[in-house]
């Protein structure tokens, strides 16, 4: 079964150095606000927690090769998938 996934989320774009970890969430009134899938907010949310792939895919008990491909889109999460994620990275329901 998979489940087609419409909605979209809004993050802050990185500075130009690229300083992800550092820069998640700043509200800047410059920084450019960009449309993101799924995989990317999953992504977004993991650095913030500076969380590795691994790391963050023990805890949500799937394979670090999944958690890799839902980052990408190319795989679309279970919702069981979807809400230990969003329990493990602190994502108000």
């Amino acid at each position: 079964m998979y489940v087609r996934v419409t909605q979209t989320f809004h993050i802050a774009t990185p500075s130009p150095r690229n300083e992800l970890t550092k820069n998640i969430g700043a509200h800047k009134p410059d920084q450019k606000q960009k449309r993101c899938g799924l995989g990317e907010f999953v992504q977004v949310h993991r650095l913030q927690q500076r969380l590795t792939v691994s790391a963050l895919a023990e805890k949500v008990q799937i394979s670090a090769l999944a958690l890799s491909r839902i980052e990408r889109g190319d795989e679309v999460p279970s919702h069981d998938i979807l809400e230990r994620l969003r329990r493990i990275l602190h994502i108000p329901a």
